[in-house]
């Protein structure tokens, strides 16, 4: 930052190289401010000084910032039983077929993410369903990595060969031979 007196002193300075006959841009640059800053210095309300100490700073609040009961209406209707279960890209076009505008999609993002309701807002933990469908992926990833055999070289010139898993897979049997791979149907029996 800097004080009120060395910005009017550094002004003269360029003032009086800009009546010599010199560009502002060209005097700024001797003296190792960018032209912006000296006309922002210019405006009229630069006289006060620099704003971001902490006394004279007003902080910036949008116009269209929520209330807190604004914010409250919004959450009770973010946790409804009606929309619980829904994003906010389902529940405000669901709204405006009510003809009821509660806030923007995005402005209704930013609410449940706030106190952590994103993920989950149902009074019950999240589905068990989920949790045990992913487990039988894992399981089931799991016995596809153990039937790959993934085999190194001692020499490092050599890239690893994958070797093709062998055996029945569902109703197709799975024969490797030295350079081809076949696959049969299994006989039903």
């Amino acid at each position: 930052m800097i004080a009120i007196p060395q910005r009017q002193t550094l002004l003269a300075l360029i003032s009086e190289a800009c009546l010599s006959g010199a560009r502002l841009h060209k005097a700024c640059a001797v003296v190792g401010l960018a032209t912006r800053t000296v006309q922002r210095w210019l405006r009229p309300c630069a006289a006060t000084g620099d704003r971001r100490t902490a006394g004279q700073r007003t902080p910036h609040v949008p116009a269209n910032k929520f209330t807190q009961s604004e914010r409250q209406i919004a959450m009770d209707t973010l946790s409804s039983d009606a929309f619980k279960d829904l994003p906010p890209c389902q529940i405000v076009p669901r709204l405006a077929d009510l003809g009821r505008y509660v806030g923007s999609e995005s402005t209704l993002y930013r609410l449940l993410r706030q106190p952590g309701q994103l993920a989950h807002r149902n009074r019950q933990p999240a589905s068990a369903t989920t949790a045990f469908a992913f487990l039988v992926g894992m399981v089931a990833l799991g016995n596809l990595l153990g039937r790959l055999r993934l085999h190194t070289c001692a020499s490092s010139s050599v890239a690893p060969k994958i070797e093709p898993p062998q055996g029945s897979f569902g109703s197709v049997n799975v024969e490797v031979s030295t350079g081809s791979a076949r696959a049969t149907e299994a006989q039903a029996g």
